[in-house]
């Protein structure tokens, strides 16, 4: 009896923990203070109060001129677990995506080399630890998520796992306009493959509704679309 393939997925679960309990010590580290003392920064203050008014539908209001899906979520999750306790659960649930992004960088199939070194750099990036451990900074790593489905391993399409991401991420940040281009060439590149195709498309709606939201949001303007147009081009 082959017994491979339960010992590939152990080794693998086993892995995914170890990177996982990795990651997060770098994210603790740099981000103590937000957990022995979360604070509500004043850019979540906008999402917190959309949320109050006007509850899970928030998700699909404009913030700061374009969609940011992942740093809503966390704070409408956050609201659903505990309001008194708001800071404190939104700085786990952020600093716990924070970890889950860089261990997507380590793990995906994608052309990165050193990939554990990669997922390291994410959370140690000479930023400020402020983007670490509040809702409203998590929408920058949807930016390395988008970066991710670009680079993936066509031989390993994943489509359960890399069609979420592409979504997810491009909700959450308008950088999906920039990563459309090298998707679509990845199809010409790639035609046979239906993955390819889907991921495609999944961007270019995402690449849509951020581009309607940055063009016709109240207080956008061209000016705030060109940049993101010019370098996709």
């Amino acid at each position: 009896m082959d017994t491979n393939p339960p010992t590939s997925r152990f080794e693998t679960i086993a892995k995914a923990v170890l990177f996982l309990a990795a990651l997060s010590a770098v994210v603790l580290w740099r981000r103590w203070a937000q957990v022995a003392s979360p604070q509500v920064w004043s850019e979540d203050g906008t999402i917190l109060a959309g949320a109050v008014k006007y509850g899970w539908l928030e998700l699909f209001r404009p913030w700061n001129g374009s969609l940011a899906l992942l740093p809503k979520l966390i704070t409408l999750l956050s609201l659903e677990v505990s309001v008194s306790h708001y800071p404190g659960v939104g700085a786990g649930l952020s600093l716990g995506a924070a970890a889950l992004c860089a261990l997507a960088v380590a793990l995906c199939p994608t052309r990165l080399r050193a990939r554990f070194l990669c997922a390291v750099a994410v959370l140690a990036a000479p930023t400020g630890a402020s983007v670490l451990g509040v809702p409203f900074a998590t929408g920058s790593f949807s930016s390395v998520l988008l970066l991710l489905v670009a680079l993936w391993d066509e031989e390993q399409p994943l489509l359960w796992l890399r069609l979420p991401l592409v979504l997810v991420a491009g909700l959450s940040s308008p950088f999906v306009i920039l990563v459309l281009p090298v998707l679509v060439m990845r199809i010409r590149r790639h035609r046979d493959l239906h993955s390819e195709w889907v991921v495609g498309i999944a961007a270019a709606v995402a690449s849509l509704a951020q581009a309607v939201v940055v063009l016709f949001a109240p207080g956008a303007s061209l000016g705030s679309f060109l940049p993101l147009a010019f370098a996709a081009v």
